[in-house]
């Protein structure tokens, strides 16, 4: 359906556009131009040699010039009604771009735009560039397209579709932006809520990073210009830039947070550092080249700057994370995937914008599905990474918490000598030394009352002593457990005092280390002690019971409970510790009229 004689150009007949739904017209033939002064009648005058085609199937591909081109091709309208079509062209970044359509000897301008002009300018509101295009019954109509991209790369696919497909183009666009935009929302969410838990820079780094995404997708579909700065098409123009490189700062920096890059763990560390603040710092210089000076030269070399920086950086991050792999840093293998995807994409779209390859740009595509499949997977993998810290935090910590254990029997059991060795000194030589005294005493001359008095003190002192002594070690733990010292102390107190004790054990005794008996030792004396000063009972009752799963004391009273400020007196407090040293539980019930203790000691304490 191609031809080309002379000036001519065989047009495309719009029925067969009408059942395809849209056309390709890479093939129109193409002219130069070196400067913008020329009008469209002497492009139209133009002689046919000065024409010449594109003949690619892949799209139109100028390179970097500048210069430029004119594009001229015909439609054909064989059906018997009148139709409407759009034209559109692919590239989202083309500066100036203006379509005429020939009638006769009449040429019509149908519409100046590009991202140098303002949203409201297009003559069709969308992220692309499109014309309305209407063509009579019968009618063929010549078309010129005027494109002006200096000193950048000129690429993009000229489309010529129907209505019903640009409806369907619009919906299919809508659709995908919204799940990807929903899903990237959803990625903030999590990392903020990460970041509320855990308190750390990664997860609100990785926030921000991707809301940053969202920004670039939608720069790539134009939506940020139309509805953020829609007045303010120079932003538009600079948007591309900015974005990328800030993504490629913030990418780098969540790569160092989540690998734990360090000068010394990476060979790699100072080169991402400067790949980090040499992306943050073309931002400043992207602004200031299209606002002060977008000359050839300069534009040329800040294109092959990016370029390089892009490709450059996220090669650099993979070699990262495969070093990370390779040290054995487990999270790293889920960055290393996310990385992987990104670069294949990347690589894609810069061979695209260097016109070496030429893939579907149109919603949902490749880069877009790798931006959302890089967030689910750096997500994924902050969680693992999380988990992981959690188990190696919860070794440390059962570690700590073992020595820390083995500290406090090391020291309970440096003190139990130490109490063990004063008690028997307290025992043997201060009780010897004083009742020598008392011999010494009574053999003394003088008034009897007075020497029966002084007996009677050193008896007291020597009670005293014992009463120390047994309390510090009791020397019946030696020889015999802890039921029988208990039994025989209750024995004891309901013949020295009014509150009558009742001893009751159930089950076979179970048989403890001495450390442990002294502990018990020490949390009944001190209830026991509790009774007689503060309760005003009339009965009392100790009960053991053992059993296959522990060891359980019950000590009742029938007094007046304990107040408020009893519990959390020195004596309580003394009970509660010595019941946690034994990794036993306690439950006390200081109702008004009676008060008990509940206390039980697992096995693993024998």
């Amino acid at each position: 359906m191609w031809g080309y004689t002379g000036s001519s150009q065989a047009p495309i007949e719009t029925s067969v556009i009408r059942l395809s739904g849209r056309l390709n017209i890479n093939h129109a033939i193409v002219y130069t131009a070196d400067t913008a002064l020329l009008n469209i009648y002497s492009i139209d005058r133009k002689a046919p040699e000065a024409w010449h085609f594109n003949r690619t199937n892949s799209g139109i591909n100028m390179g970097i010039s500048n210069r430029l081109y004119w594009f001229r091709f015909q439609l054909y309208n064989a059906s018997g009604t009148d139709e409407q079509f759009y034209l559109l062209n692919s590239n989202r970044g083309i500066n100036e771009m203006e379509l005429f359509q020939k009638k006769g000897k009449q040429i019509v301008s149908l519409g100046l735009t590009g991202d140098h002009y303002p949203y409201n300018q297009r003559p069709y509101r969308s992220g692309n560039f499109i014309y309305p295009i209407p063509i009579e019954a019968g009618d063929t109509a010549t078309f010129y397209l005027y494109c002006n991209k200096k000193n950048e790369n000129l690429n993009f696919n000229l489309y010529l579709i129907t209505e019903d497909q640009l409806h369907l183009r619009e919906n299919n666009t809508q659709l995908f932006m919204g799940l990807f935009c929903g899903i990237l929302l959803l990625g903030v969410i999590v990392s903020l809520f990460l970041f509320f838990i855990f308190k750390e820079k990664l997860p609100f780094w990785y926030s921000i990073y991707i809301l940053v995404v969202i920004n670039r997708l939608l720069a790539f579909e134009g939506i940020d210009f139309q509805y953020f700065y829609p007045n303010y098409p120079l932003y538009a123009d600079m948007s591309r830039y900015i974005a990328s490189s800030l993504l490629l700062a913030l990418l780098t920096y969540i790569m160092q947070l989540y690998c734990n890059q360090q000068a010394s763990n990476s060979r790699f560390y100072l080169a991402t550092n400067i790949l980090r603040w040499s992306t943050i710092l073309f931002i400043p210089f992207t602004i200031i080249i299209y606002q002060y000076y977008p000359f050839y030269p300069l534009k040329r070399i800040h294109f092959i700057l990016f370029m390089i920086e892009q490709t450059g950086g996220v090669v650099l991050l993979a070699i990262s994370c495969f070093e990370k792999i390779q040290q054995r840093f487990k999270p790293a293998g889920f960055y290393f995937a996310a990385v992987v995807i990104l670069l294949f994409s990347g690589i894609l779209a810069i061979l695209q914008e260097i016109g070496m390859v030429n893939y579907s740009s149109e919603t949902p595509n490749l880069i877009q599905w790798s931006f959302v499949f890089e967030v689910i997977v750096i997500i994924i993998g902050i969680l693992y990474r999380y988990n992981l810290i959690k188990q190696e935090n919860d070794l440390l910590y059962n570690d700590l918490n073992e020595q820390k254990l083995n500290s406090i029997k090391q020291i309970l059991h440096i003190q139990q000598k130490e109490q063990k060795r004063i008690a028997e000194d307290l025992h043997d030589i201060l009780g010897a030394q004083l009742a020598v005294i008392k011999m010494k005493i009574n053999t003394l001359a003088g008034v009897n009352d007075q020497k029966e008095t002084v007996s009677h003190l050193i008896d007291e002192v020597v009670e005293n002593t014992r009463n120390i002594a047994h309390n510090l070690v009791p020397l019946q733990l030696h020889d015999n457990a802890i039921s029988d010292i208990i039994a025989a102390y209750v024995l004891q107190l309901n013949s020295a005092q009014p509150i009558r004790f009742q001893f009751v054990q159930t089950g076979s005794p179970t048989s403890f280390k001495k450390e442990v008996e002294l502990d018990l030792y020490k949390i009944l004396m001190e209830i026991i002690q509790n009774i007689l000063k503060h309760s005003g009972a009339t009965e009392a009752s100790i009960q053991f019971f053992f059993n296959d799963q522990g060891f359980e004391i019950i000590a009742e009273d029938n007094g007046k409970g304990i107040s408020p400020e009893m519990q959390k007196g020195m004596g309580i407090n003394n009970i509660l510790k010595r019941v946690k040293n034994l990794n036993g539980k306690i439950h006390i019930d200081a109702a008004a009229g009676n008060t008990t203790f509940i206390i039980i000691i697992p096995v693993k304490n024998d």
